[in-house]
């Protein structure tokens, strides 16, 4: 077949062709290695290459996969290294100093020791990283202070007491607000009975126009109409604001805010002006109280051991979806708890955990109640109100 004849020749001119040059490539020119160790010319369907007695540089070229797999380690361990690296400056940055030119020192000085450890040391990576498990050993010390002044919507924390179906609520927040820095601040002990908890609903607050990150609130509904809020929020001081970055290097505690609907909803709803949102979930009777055993329980130990609030891992809706995933049979996949949690609302739609016999775009619109909130503001049926065509 001289077609065939033809395309044995030009394989046989082709492989020892690039052969030749691969052998006479220097060191310092591994691409063509690399294409040499990897090209391997077309052939007819019915030709086989074990069947031609050519003598090529084989498919697999070890040296050059180890060189490759080298090069590819430092690459990641580069990445990780600062990752780490960038960590630990902010750590710094952020620490528990009370002079800033403190902590500009430290994390300077942190930069100037990773760098010489990097210039000096053989292995550079490895040895940048033992600063990094100082800063981690010392980040681990860090506890939350006792001695911190706390604004009054954050001066006390809550705690229950339990005597079978009958719980005690110390310190519930009941703010009566005139603006949001002008209010009366009262605090009340409640009694409630677990047995009669029938419901739980979630509430998702957007400030500043934001559509994907939002505060998530709960509250629990009881068969005499009264409803009782948890937010689980960071504990700021005084003159202290909210950032989420500082909120990953422990600069809040972790506080559980138990108060009225009357109290949260129009704090942010009629004064801070937020978006709110009222969502009814799907939980039933029982679950909804054993989700409320859950998150008293985990408030009064946090009244005994204080925890720090973390962006991350320690946020609204990380707690919520953790304490939801101990009483729900479906469990909330870690990787949706986390971050942009303004789709919160979405998330819980599609999981089921809302009522979901409306498409969910009519089901939000129903679920705005910042018009019915500012509308009902002194009325004394406040909770019923806002549920009001929902």
């Amino acid at each position: 077949n001289p077609t065939l004849e033809e395309t044995l020749k030009r394989y046989r001119r082709g492989c020892e062709s690039i052969g030749s040059e691969a052998s006479e490539a220097p060191r310092a020119q591994p691409g063509l290695r690399l294409i040499h160790s990897l090209w391997r010319p077309a052939l007819p369907a019915d030709v086989s290459h074990r069947n031609l007695r050519v003598s090529t540089t084989p498919l697999y070229n070890v040296p050059m996969t180890r060189s490759v797999i080298r090069v590819i380690g430092r690459v990641l361990g580069s990445a990780v290294a600062l990752l780490c690296h960038t960590w630990a400056i902010l750590a710094l940055h952020f620490g528990p100093f009370d002079h800033a030119w403190v902590r500009y020192g430290l994390a300077a000085g942190y930069v100037v020791i990773v760098v010489l450890l990097m210039a000096k040391a053989r292995r550079r990576i490895l040895a940048s990283l033992l600063a990094f498990a100082a800063v981690c050993g010392w980040w681990t010390t860090i506890e939350p202070s006792k001695e911190v002044s706390y604004p009054p919507a954050f001066s006390r924390l809550t705690w229950a007491e339990s005597d079978g179906d009958q719980v005690t609520v110390h310190d519930v927040r009941n703010f009566h607000y005139r603006t949001e820095t002008d209010f009366d601040a009262r605090y009340e002990d409640r009694a409630y009975r677990m047995d009669e908890v029938q419901s739980v609903d979630l509430f998702v607050a957007y400030w500043d126009g934001y559509e994907n990150v939002a505060h998530t609130f709960l509250s629990f509904g009881f068969s005499d109409g009264r409803y009782l809020c948890v937010s689980i929020e960071a504990r700021r001081e005084k003159n202290e604001a909210y950032a989420p970055l500082t909120g990953i290097f422990k600069q809040y505690e972790l506080i559980y805010v138990w108060c009225d609907e009357g109290d949260i909803v129009q704090l942010r709803s009629n004064h801070r002006k937020e978006d709110v949102y009222l969502y009814r979930t799907t939980c039933s009777p029982a679950e909804s109280r054993l989700l409320m055993k859950a998150m008293l329980d985990e408030t009064t130990r946090l009244r005994e051991r204080p925890v720090f609030y973390n962006t991350v891992t320690r946020s609204c809706t990380s707690s919520i979806v953790r304490h939801v995933n101990e009483v729900l049979p479906r469990k909330i996949p870690w990787w949706r708890r986390r971050l942009m949690n303004g789709y919160d609302d979405r998330r819980a739609y599609d999981h089921g955990w809302l009522a979901n016999d409306l498409p969910f775009d009519e089901l939000k619109r129903r679920a705005r109640i910042g018009e019915r909130a500012r509308a009902s503001a002194d009325d004394a049926d406040f909770s019923e109100r806002i549920r009001q065509g929902g």
